[in-house]
């Protein structure tokens, strides 16, 4: 073999190398800048403006008020704070035909714009009486949260249980109006 031949074949070689070199490193790489710059340029048109997000928060915040004034429509009954929570319970328990053992207040929590007011309930009733207050206070004027319930058979009494109903009443802070002894 002559010189020319192998430098020939040896340039040969190495532009062979340098062309494999660049369509499996480069042309990878080049793909996942695309597909990188083509997720930014998503990311982006998802991004809003100062301007838009201030409009957003206020169209909200009128969603917001309008929810507030449906959820609390029916609350007109009862006064907006513990005390009407206290009374809605009470009148439950005796419109669902059950008797009252005890109604115990449990601790409030309060954030900027919810009260929230714990409470433990035992009554005595049939079945099918304790299923349809539960559902009367999940339905009914104030938000409430149901987080515990058991229920025991009374041995004494054929058909009745003692029930035990532990939950959350929430109600919107700029709907509040604290009792007298609050």
């Amino acid at each position: 073999m002559t010189e020319s031949k192998k430098y020939r074949l040896l340039s040969l070689g190495v532009v062979a190398l340098f062309a494999l070199l660049i369509f499996t490193e480069i042309a990878d790489r080049c793909q996942e800048t695309v597909s990188l710059y083509d997720r930014y340029r998503d990311i982006q048109s998802k991004v809003l403006t100062p301007d838009e997000l201030s409009t957003k928060k206020n169209e909200l915040l009128a969603r917001k008020k309008v929810l507030a004034r449906f959820i609390n429509s029916d609350a007109t009954i009862y006064a907006q704070n513990s005390t009407g929570i206290f009374e809605f319970l009470t009148e439950s328990v005796k419109r669902n035909n059950l008797r009252s053992e005890s109604l115990v207040p449990v601790k409030d929590e309060a954030t900027e714009e919810i009260i929230v007011v714990g409470f433990k309930l035992k009554c005595t009733g049939v079945f099918h009486d304790v299923g349809r207050l539960v559902n009367a206070l999940e339905t009914g004027p104030f938000s409430m949260q149901i987080s515990k319930t058991k229920l025991v058979s009374d041995v004494r009494s054929k058909g009745n249980i003692h029930s035990e109903i532990e939950g959350k009443a929430m109600i919107f802070s700029d709907h509040y109006r604290p009792s007298a002894n609050e």
